[in-house]
């Protein structure tokens, strides 16, 4: 929530992207020991896999970037808590709305958005 609440502070607009497509390009693998480490340190351990096994993507797997309308944001010297949770609440119903609205045409009409 860090890049809100300096939006906040400076008055700068949101722009929403979401990117259909950029889980296609890794697989994911979870490290031996994982949980634990997860547990302690409080960080998760996966590790992306691609083309042979390296970091690098696989092959012709399409990228869909699409861009929102703009989220308006008033300057506020000090937000408070309370605003930056608003200003959130209004980003993850604009990412919302840009994956519902295109998730047929590019697709991904099975899928569903979970924004934790």
């Amino acid at each position: 929530m860090g890049f809100l609440r300096l939006a906040l502070e400076h008055g700068v607009d949101i722009l929403p992207v979401f990117c259909f497509g950029e889980t296609d390009l890794h697989d994911s693998y979870s490290m031996p020991g994982a949980a634990l480490i997860k547990q302690l340190f409080r960080i998760g351990l996966i590790l992306p896999v691609g083309r042979f096994w390296s970091l690098l993507p696989f092959r012709g797997k399409p990228q869909y970037m699409v861009i929102g309308k703009p989220i308006k944001v008033t300057a506020v010297k000090k937000p408070s808590m309370e605003q930056v949770n608003e200003l959130l609440d209004q980003y993850k119903a604009a990412i919302t709305k840009i994956f519902e609205d295109n998730k047929n045409e590019l697709g991904y009409a099975s899928h569903k958005i979970r924004i934790t």
